[in-house]
């Protein structure tokens, strides 16, 4: 079977709308029905925190500094093989490698995203089939808590024989930590209150990148044909200079953790390339062809990686090997594409008779 699924990526404008798909309001035709699955959510922690998106999209209303609507959030809606309803291992490895895809791309955690996915039928639009699908709907922004490192309330006294804490002025003793003074763990570590104030952050610009939003198709068809490779997913053309990042499984986090990190190092260096090639692109600074050519290097060079250490891909030092061959592009793509930026800039002035050139950007895109 093929199924087409086509992840729409749509400007909610209304995102109080999403309520209908609230747990506690299933559709009715799932009421009396022991063959399919009831309507399957999640919300992260930080929506289920923050409240509905109805208060979401009052404060969207409330900070609007143009003419145009902002945008609550962005809406994703994938099919699904009806065979998956009801699989719960499935729908919950498909959420983790969405979800963490996302926190790789936009540098949100899966703690501060506000998300939420609803996985269900809708017997409304076809009554004589079923289309089991899923609505993933990711906030511009954060929730974001405050980090208040804990200070000592009083003076703090030590006997300096024993170390034991004691009293002011007590014989032998020293003040070993003033009032006010910043907490630290025995490790050196800041120590932080439990009860910092949350706010929201400022929106990511990661969605309004096009690139994104054509990668994320063909993110979802490689994650589709993980869990299940007896199918196959059609999503149209991926942007051809674009690297696919490594999706990751909230219990492959737990039980190999190193693992996990590497993979999200690799992938930090996979931003890196991708968004300095479309920065190349939508500058004029270089062509696609040329775009298209440095990403089929660095595929290249990962073949190269996988061909010769093909046995050893189970193993951590594959995969750091893989990081720094990722690394070593990321760097030498991100020199190429300002060379070239600052070519045009140059150019530009020269016609022009003036310098309109910007300091040149030498950090990495995240």
């Amino acid at each position: 079977m093929i199924s087409t699924v086509i992840v729409k990526a749509l400007s909610r404008k209304a995102a109080a709308s999403v309520s209908r798909y609230n747990h506690d309001e299933r559709h009715p035709d799932h009421k009396d029905r022991t063959d399919i699955m009831e309507d399957y959510t999640f919300k992260s922690p930080a929506l289920e925190e923050y409240g509905e998106w109805k208060k979401l999209d009052d404060y969207e209303n409330n900070n609007q500094k143009t003419d145009t609507k902002n945008n609550t959030c962005r809406e994703y809606i994938i099919s699904l093989p009806n065979s998956w309803a009801g699989d719960d291992q499935k729908i919950d490895e498909l959420k983790d490698r969405l979800l963490n895809y996302i926190c790789d791309v936009t540098g949100f955690t899966r703690e501060t995203m506000m998300a939420e996915m609803v996985f269900h039928y809708n017997h409304a639009k076809n009554p004589d089939q079923d289309n089991f699908h899923v609505h993933m709907m990711v906030g511009e922004r954060e929730l974001v808590k405050e980090k208040r490192q804990k200070v000592y309330k009083r003076d703090f006294w030590q006997d300096k024989t024993t170390g034991k804490m004691c009293k002011p002025g007590a014989p032998g003793g020293v003040c070993v930590h003033k009032k006010g003074d910043l907490k630290f763990d025995k490790l050196g570590n800041p120590e932080y209150e439990s009860n910092g104030q949350t706010h929201l952050s400022v929106k990511n610009e990661v969605f309004k990148d096009k690139v994104f939003l054509e990668d994320m198709k063909y993110q979802v068809k490689e994650i589709f044909e993980t869990l299940d490779n007896t199918q196959k997913m059609t999503v149209g053309k991926k942007t051809p200079y674009s690297v696919p990042l490594i999706d990751y499984t909230d219990q492959e986090m737990r039980l190999n953790p190193d693992r996990v990190a590497v993979i999200k190092e690799i992938n930090m260096g996979r931003r890196v390339i991708n968004n300095n090639l479309s920065d190349g692109v939508k500058s004029g600074a270089i062509t696609k062809q040329e775009a298209q050519n440095m990403a089929d290097k660095y595929k290249s060079d990962i073949a190269v990686v996988k061909s010769t250490r093909g046995k050893d891909q189970g193993k951590l030092s594959y995969l750091e090997e893989i990081r720094d061959v990722t690394f070593t592009h990321a760097m030498r793509i991100h020199d190429w594409v300002y060379e070239k930026i600052e070519e045009l800039r140059n150019a530009f002035a020269h016609v022009f008779g003036r310098d309109d050139s910007v300091e040149r950007t030498r950090s990495f895109h995240r």
